[in-house]
């Protein structure tokens, strides 16, 4: 069964995907939190898919605020832009009693209550009555996959591949969607920990969920840590926070008690950091550390100050700043137009080595 979930609670896609696996083994699960991202994912989707839950509230785009009618307006937009990818099924999930997403599209409205099993019935019917007609059968292939938090991080590190792992282009595949972020991310490795794919042999295909290790990013993989995933869910995925180990430079950082935020631009060397500053790409984090150094005064001097009196020059405190975020498609084709995209990509290399080993993926 190809499934999307259109929500935003870690919680509900949790539950319902176990429960989808339960009537329908091997589902396939994409996730939105969107009424922008969950229109491109059905556009985009090669396939139909089978059925599309959707929440009452929600925003029109990811990091808005959730609208009352935000289902009903997806349901519209689906119907009037969508036409030849309208689904076989939709059904509508709110949390709340005022449930008027009445639509002749809609199967129907479903209350759900995470701690109430009242919407497990009308729920298994549905999914049963979808698995059991005769539409819409093709499943695409399923290899080991990298969740990343936007477009950018996929094209690097696809473009790593290309240029480090040719032999495993057909291996594996990097997946994300527009402005994605850590949270779908999330939703994405917990869909996929009930899916249980197995390869011929009878092995768990692996997904990683690739977080910046940023506020965002830690809080992530700490809601996952929380999360109570059987043994075998567990075999299924990876979260996992870039580490200072990828850049030398803020090794460095690290090595000397200061703690810094590593998104997937920190990555990049020096001099793709000096370009991005000149080109007025970056801006400061805030806080700068991720802890204050133990032996800063912060009284008596500045963390620039401190740094410079630990050794680091001019150019390696770039590091402290990162890429603005309305910037990151102009830092993308600051790469680009590398001359050497291979060396600028180094850094990635490392990353790659790492996350091929963790999806058991050999590289000849």
């Amino acid at each position: 069964m190809k499934v999307l979930i259109v929500d935003d609670s870690i919680h509900k896609i949790d539950a319902l995907s176990k429960y989808i696996n339960i009537h329908s083994p091997n589902s396939f699960i994409d996730t939105a939190e969107s009424i922008t991202n969950a229109l491109k994912i059905i556009k985009d989707k090669e396939l139909i898919y089978n059925l599309i839950i959707i929440d009452q509230y929600l925003p029109q785009r990811n990091g808005e605020n959730p609208i009352p009618d935000g289902g009903k307006k997806l349901l519209l937009e689906i119907n009037r832009t969508l036409k030849n990818k309208i689904p076989n099924y939709i059904i509508g999930f709110s949390q709340y009693d005022n449930s008027d997403i009445e639509f002749s599209m809609v199967w129907k409205v479903i209350k759900f209550e995470i701690d109430s099993t009242d919407w497990q019935q009308p729920f298994s019917e549905l999914l049963n009555h979808v698995k059991n007609n005769k539409f819409n059968k093709e499943n695409e292939p399923v290899l080991p996959i990298i969740f990343v938090e936007g477009s950018t991080d996929k094209f690097y590190l696809e473009q790593t591949i290309i240029n480090y792992f040719p032999a495993v282009i057909d291996k594996l595949s990097i997946k994300t969607q527009s402005g994605a972020g850590s949270n779908w991310v999330a939703n994405q490795l917990v869909a996929w920990s009930h899916s249980m794919f197995k390869n011929t042999n009878g092995d768990y295909i692996k997904a990683i969920g690739l977080f910046d290790y940023d506020d965002s990013g830690r809080k992530a993989k700490r809601d996952l840590e929380l999360k109570s995933f059987t043994d075998n869910q567990r075999k299924t995925f990876k979260s996992f926070l870039l580490a200072p180990k990828y850049n030398q430079t803020i090794l460095n950082f690290y090595k000397k008690g200061c703690k810094i935020d590593v998104d997937i631009e920190a990555l990049f060397d020096i001099n793709i950091m000096k370009d991005a500053e000149n080109l007025q790409y970056l801006e400061s984090r805030n806080p700068i550390f991720v802890e204050a150094p133990r032996d800063w005064s912060q009284l008596e001097i500045n963390a620039t100050e401190f740094l410079t009196g630990k050794g680091f020059s001019q150019d390696e405190l770039l590091y402290l700043k990162k890429v603005k975020q309305f910037s990151k498609e102009d830092f993308l084709k600051l790469i680009k137009n590398q001359k050497n995209i291979e060396i600028c990509l180094n850094n990635f290399k490392l990353l790659l080595d790492d996350l091929l080993v963790e999806l058991d993926i050999q590289i000849e």
